[in-house]
């Protein structure tokens, strides 16, 4: 069994419990993510492990509606989502964790795994490039809007 894997992390001037409401928190996706253009359901707080709602998005790889569901939710320190959505017919999973450096500084890390059956990598090159690409500057604009005091 095979496994694609994307990991990012930034250091952000801020709290990680603000940091934490903000990225699990859905409805902040729209205009904080490369791809997201609108997100439905009950998205305007920090969803809670059993919760479910959808991303729409959109970008050179796809167009698509994504289902997520909130698998666990520890304020302040891990939040982990799951879609079978974005890599079709393989399921998704995001953790975001959030480590405390000091009381206003904290490491923000976002990793993506894709688990798959057997060897070969199915995910095309265009979609690697996407997330490799997408989730660096996802987590600079988190920094950039936290910062601001937003």
């Amino acid at each position: 069994m095979g496994e694609f894997v994307n990991t990012v992390n930034i250091d952000i001037e801020r709290g990680a419990r603000t940091i934490y409401d903000y990225v699990a928190t859905p409805r902040n996706w729209k205009g904080t993510h490369p791809v997201t253009y609108d997100v439905g359901g009950d998205v305007s707080a920090p969803a809670a492990a059993g919760a479910a709602w959808q991303e729409f998005v959109r970008s050179k790889a796809y167009d698509k509606t994504l289902n997520w569901r909130c698998t666990k939710a520890v304020p302040a320190k891990q939040w982990t989502i799951e879609s079978a959505d974005p890599f079709e017919p393989y399921p998704c999973e995001i953790t975001y964790t959030f480590e405390e450096l000091g009381p206003e500084r904290t490491t923000f890390t976002r990793t993506l795994r894709v688990p798959f059956a057997g060897e070969e990598n199915p995910i095309s090159a265009e979609h690697i490039e996407q997330v490799e690409r997408d989730s660096p500057e996802y987590l600079k604009k988190v920094k950039n809007l936290m910062e601001q005091g937003r």
